[in-house]
């Protein structure tokens, strides 16, 4: 058995970078990255950045559109001290819970489709209906919006099927699962747009089975189909929305709920990669410290205790933006480091991004 209190005193003996973590430049960590793709099995964490260019409104622009408010009566309730997630909570009693996942999914979609309306222009006979139908030339249609406005999702989508020798699409063993806090159903559309069958399974809830032939999608605070996507699409997660005060009280007071759990087990079994996540979510922190703190204790319980390596620890990756001050970014690599995490530093969110997304998910793409 573990002795309680030589694991105590070897814990600060363990890392081997006690003052600042090694610090690499954006192709270094992006190698990195490649080498542990190629090497493991991954998670893929994505977060509200990779939706926004789809037109996912701003949490502030969500919350104004729930409650109905106007933009100085916004300006009212934040010089008050109210939270969004606080008003979103008054938004909800405002309605009643009869009509909020409607109004959420009106909240959610509506500059998306705003979105699809304006690509038609380009994209012939691109419509709303596309999105939910397996016909071949609507798929083929939704390939080319999601190409056009939002490369890194679709490397990242489609990257999750391999033709077969009967030219149908496989999982790729390397991608272990997705999981999101977002709502929206994005990936999943891109995901049928894609490949010739799905290659992700929504598990939207704890009685969700999963699909040994698919690549689970976690949506650890619900999910919710488009108006125009329900009638081609199953299942959605309307009950288990966490977006009020309440809701994410709830979702950190219960140790053991369907989120804390799921997102606890893939930082201790996979290496996990956050994309478009600003990393200050106290689900994500907590469980990549938890991973952090069960490996200290594994090495520190070792006899005689084990100095561990920093790739040991820093085993998860996390897209940021590169600061033109070095000063910053080596502030903000500590701070990964502390979480376990190496930054990949990108000069921009879409650009940049989208190309080394597509060269280390994609690499037979060219």
């Amino acid at each position: 058995m573990r002795d309680p209190a030589l694991v105590a005193e070897n814990l600060g003996n363990v890392w081997e970078f006690a003052v600042e973590p090694t610090y690499q430049s954006p192709d270094e960590a992006w190698r990195q990255l490649s080498k542990t793709i190629e090497d493991y099995q991954v998670a893929l964490f994505l977060g509200a950045g990779v939706s926004t260019v789809n037109r996912m409104p701003s949490w502030r622009s969500f919350i104004q559109t729930l409650g109905g408010w106007t933009s100085d009566q916004m300006e009212v309730f934040e010089k008050s001290g109210m939270s969004l997630i606080s008003l979103c909570e008054i938004a909800k009693r405002g309605v009643g819970s009869t009509i909020w996942s409607e109004r959420v999914r009106t909240a959610l979609y509506g500059d998306f489709l705003q979105q699809v309306e304006q690509k038609s222009k380009d994209i012939v006979d691109l419509s709303r209906s596309d999105f939910s139908s397996r016909d071949e030339s609507s798929r083929r249609r939704v390939s080319q919006f999601f190409r056009e406005t939002n490369p890194v999702l679709w490397d990242v989508v489609s990257a999750c099927g391999r033709l077969d020798k009967a030219n149908r699409h496989r999982k790729r063993e390397n991608i272990g699962a997705f999981l999101t806090t977002n709502i929206d159903c994005l990936p999943q559309l891109c995901d049928r747009a894609a490949h010739t069958s799905r290659m992700i399974r929504t598990v939207e809830r704890a009685a969700t089975e999963l699909d040994v032939d698919k690549i689970p999608i976690y949506q650890l605070h619900g999910y919710l189909l488009p108006p125009d996507a329900r009638t081609g699409m199953r299942g959605e997660a309307s009950d288990g929305l966490v977006l009020t005060e309440s809701e994410y009280l709830a979702r950190t007071d219960g140790h053991y709920a369907w989120a804390n759990v799921t997102l606890h087990f893939a930082a201790r079994e996979m290496p996990i990669i956050f994309i478009g996540c600003s990393m200050t979510d106290d689900l994500i922190r907590r469980a990549l410290l938890r991973s952090c703190r069960e490996r200290m204790e594994s090495y520190a319980a070792a006899r005689p205790p084990e100095a561990a390596k920093e790739y040991k620890f820093r085993r998860h990756f996390a897209v940021m933006h590169l600061h033109a001050d070095e000063a910053v970014n080596r502030m903000r690599n500590v701070g990964a480091g502390m979480l376990g995490v190496w930054p990949l530093w990108v000069s921009d969110f879409h650009t940049d991004l989208a190309k080394r997304i597509g060269m280390v998910m994609r690499p037979d793409s060219g």
